[in-house]
């Protein structure tokens, strides 16, 4: 801080600051404030600024008092700790105060409000205003103000066991929903620099990871502090029931069961007991519950369709099988033999001689013919006897 003057018995003081931001070797944030107060109305002043790859725009330093100032009467006309002069840091990083002050009192600056994206300081620089007589000319104070980023910690943690979870997309937007940053989540958590000290921010998931469910968006506000703020997400898992039961709904034991997701890849495969299925960690999408054998004594049952849904709530799919029909065997009647009536044998050389009889229904004519055929045979006996005794 430099002092010209011209008439040292003048009580019109003029103050002027020129503040600039750097950032050091270390990627801190420096703070120059260089001063020149002018004492009367023949001012002038410079700034000096240190070297600096960053400068930072919007920062609020104010100008206080230590000490009540007080008039010659010993009246308090500015008690101890009041803002004289608050101003903030153009683009250049600079910033200039012009206050009346009275000599012989400590004063001080302090930053009052970070630069967007940087914490405030709690650094405080004071300078004792004193007059060195006519022939001192000027003064010179420089002081030098740190500032550091906010930083943001994000952990993308599973629900189960605590541990960074690897695979989900996540993103942060402001309060006008503008993103900030987006990234998948890895083995380490997220970080993120300089969000505004104050302001609201989202964390959203925008797909999870394998297996886990969509978490619910958060909502922070930035503090003002370089020190990590963390943020969790966490996220549940998927939750499958498998039922395999017969048609009165009864778990069925013995069925060789597979999963199929959508590309037909096998997931998971079981045979089935006297309770559910129970799975967790399927992707969220579609897949087939197929029944490769059924139990013995009972049908092959349909694929069934079905969805994991985005929740943490159990899912429940069921199949059944239906028995297999009873075969009634045919039954094939017994033969039983037939008795076969004895009969009697006639010599086939005896001839009924019976005359029909009264009422009997065999024709007259077969009897006389049978007559004649008689008679003519035994003619022919007797010729034939009487030839061959005649030899």
């Amino acid at each position: 801080m430099e002092i010209i003057s011209s008439n040292a018995k003048n009580v019109k003081r003029y103050m002027k600051y020129w503040i600039k931001f750097k950032e050091n070797k270390r990627s801190s944030h420096i703070l120059m404030l260089i001063f020149a107060i002018c004492i009367l109305g023949a001012m002038s002043t410079w700034a000096k600024e240190k070297d600096s790859d960053r400068v930072l725009e919007g920062a609020v330093f104010a100008l206080c008092n230590k000490e009540d100032i007080v008039n010659a009467n010993g009246d308090v006309i500015l008690k101890a700790d009041t803002v004289i002069e608050e101003q903030a840091t153009d683009k250049e990083g600079k910033l200039t105060f012009t206050a009346d002050l009275p000599i012989g009192y400590t004063y001080y600056v302090k930053e009052t409000s970070p630069a967007p994206g940087f914490a405030t300081t709690d650094q405080v620089q004071e300078f004792t205003f004193e007059y060195d007589g006519a022939d001192k000319e000027t003064l010179s104070y420089e002081f030098t103000f740190e500032d550091e980023p906010t930083v943001v910690e994000i952990t993308k943690t599973s629900l189960t066991d605590g541990k960074e979870l690897e695979g989900a997309k996540l993103e942060v937007t402001d309060e006008d929903g503008k993103v900030v940053d987006s990234w998948t989540s890895g083995k380490e958590a997220h970080i993120i620099k300089e969000l505004v000290a104050g302001k609201k921010y989202t964390l959203t998931e925008t797909k999870p990871a394998d297996g886990y469910v969509t978490a619910e968006s958060i909502t922070f506000t930035v503090e003002d502090s370089s020190k990590a703020q963390k943020i969790e997400m966490k996220d549940d898992v998927t939750k499958v029931q498998i039922s395999k039961t017969d048609i009165s709904g009864k778990e069925l034991p013995g069925a060789k069961l597979t999963i199929l997701d959508k590309d037909g890849k096998v997931v998971e495969s079981w045979t089935s007991e006297e309770k559910a299925h129970y799975i967790e960690m399927l992707p969220i999408g579609k897949y087939t519950l197929r029944e490769e054998t059924a139990p013995d004594g009972y049908l092959v049952a349909e694929d069934v369709k079905f969805t994991v849904k985005d929740t943490g709530e159990i899912q429940k799919v069921v199949m059944k099988d239906e028995a297999k029909p009873t075969e009634t065997p045919t039954e094939t009647p017994t033969e039983t033999p037939s008795e076969t009536p004895e009969t009697t044998d006639t010599p086939s050389s005896t001839i009924s001689t019976d005359a029909p009889k009264t009422g009997d229904n065999t024709p007259v004519m077969f009897w006389i013919l049978l007559a004649g055929l008689g008679m003519i045979g035994f003619g022919t006996s007797a010729v034939y006897l009487r030839k061959k005794r005649k030899k």
